[in-house]
């Protein structure tokens, strides 16, 4: 009810409602790795106007191996409804090795010390941006 799809702008949380809550479910790529975890990152302006992002951690597979499908309900701890923010969801795959570690078993050839072997890929969709009333109004308004 009265929700909104990625890359929406979000008025006021419903009436009872002290933050709104994000409905999140992920499957991962019928030929890419196992997901890891997803994660809420939130962006906004602080009164002194610098710009702020904190990364919430939603849900975790429950183990190294990763799970196909992660599903959760999210509701922002630390929401202002005064406050201008933006939300997007990152997903992160568990890490697979990476191109130069699969040659070097292939070949059988010794990498370097220090030589990175494993990749993580991640998925970001869409920002939901939230508009306090007051500055959805104003931005309506040609703002």
């Amino acid at each position: 009810v009265k929700g909104g799809p990625m890359g929406s702008a979000r008025p006021a949380p419903i009436a009872g409602q002290k933050a709104p809550t994000f409905l999140l479910s992920v499957a991962k790529d019928p030929v890419g790795a196992n997901l890891e975890r997803i994660q809420i990152v939130k962006g906004w302006v602080d009164a002194e106007g610098k710009a702020r992002e904190k990364v919430f951690d939603v849900l975790r597979a429950p183990d190294a191996k990763g799970v196909r499908e992660l599903a959760s309900a999210w509701a922002d701890p630390d929401f202002d409804p005064a406050e201008p923010s933006f939300y997007y969801a990152r997903v992160a795959e568990v890490a697979t090795p990476r191109w130069n570690a699969i040659d070097a078993t292939r070949f059988r050839r010794k990498l370097e010390a220090g030589v990175r072997v494993t990749q993580q890929e991640r998925a970001y969709p869409s920002p939901i941006w939230y508009r306090p009333p007051a500055a959805a109004g104003a931005r309506q308004n040609g703002d």
